[in-house]
């Protein structure tokens, strides 16, 4: 096959590959929002586009939806050119996307938040899409466990998690150049907030369209890590690794 993503198919390659067993289909949640003054604001889609299609190829007889953008990043609305839209329409976007796909014929569907602030939603939803949908829809939500996973890879190559971060930190800046490095500005590059985010992730409340924090509260550059280490080989791992990651998590979920 050429391709795992159904938006580059036509309807009759789509239903084709349905019938050669692809009833499974994954699709990522991403986001338009400000990455600190080195990345692009698509960075959250292009890694939730990266993943869905990794996930996909380790999974096996899985097809890949477009992903969803933007997200809910209300806390990111300080900065120029981020997009938000409310958790309520973050939660119809996907059920509609989720009532769209099982009426194609697919039988179970993933859903692969890559924007910390669409985690909650995804964690609310899902219950109700089982009720309501005819597929099986299986949905990750833990933003804790994520942010752990991630930063065990870059400690392989010497990255503390502070270093690494949760927002165009070491990792999101490895894993952009390791997909897009055209639109990486590494000469802008510059250290943010290096706390414990594991700690302060814990403590976050879901706001009506996203986390209920500020972001700029937090780091007026709008960086949680230090992304002047990034590099690209580190972000070929951290795809991996990470796709293996969730993986892992949608197998015991199907069993």
């Amino acid at each position: 096959m050429k391709t795992l993503r159904i938006e580059e198919m036509t309807w009759q390659q789509v239903k084709q590959t349905m019938e050669q067993g692809y009833r499974r289909v994954i699709f990522a949640l991403g986001s338009i929002e400000q990455h600190g003054p080195h990345l692009p604001l698509v960075t959250d889609t292009l890694i939730g586009d990266a993943l869905a299609v990794r996930v996909a190829e380790k999974l096996g007889q899985t097809l890949v939806a477009p992903t969803i953008r933007p997200g809910c990043s209300e806390h990111h609305m300080s900065f120029a050119g981020s997009l938000s839209i409310s958790s309520e329409l973050l939660a119809a976007l996907t059920r509609a996307y989720c009532q769209s796909l099982a009426q194609h014929g697919f039988e179970t569907i993933l859903l692969l938040p890559s924007h910390g602030g669409n985690f909650p939603t995804v964690a609310r939803i899902v219950p109700e899409l089982q009720r309501d949908i005819s597929a099986k829809v299986i949905g990750y939500s833990d933003l804790v466990e994520f942010t752990k996973a991630q930063n065990a890879i870059a400690a392989r190559f010497g990255v503390t998690p502070p270093e690494s971060g949760a927002h165009a930190g070491c990792s999101e800046t490895s894993l952009i150049l390791a997909e897009r490095a055209d639109l990486v500005r590494m000469d802008q590059a510059q250290i943010g907030f290096v706390g414990d985010f594991v700690k302060l992730a814990q403590n976050l409340k879901p706001g009506a369209a996203g986390l209920d924090i500020k972001f700029d509260d937090i780091s007026p550059i709008g960086v949680l890590g230090d992304p002047r280490g990034a590099r690209a080989d580190i972000g070929r791992e951290l795809l991996e690794g990470l796709a293996d990651h969730l993986a892992a998590f949608y197998r015991d979920a199907l069993t």
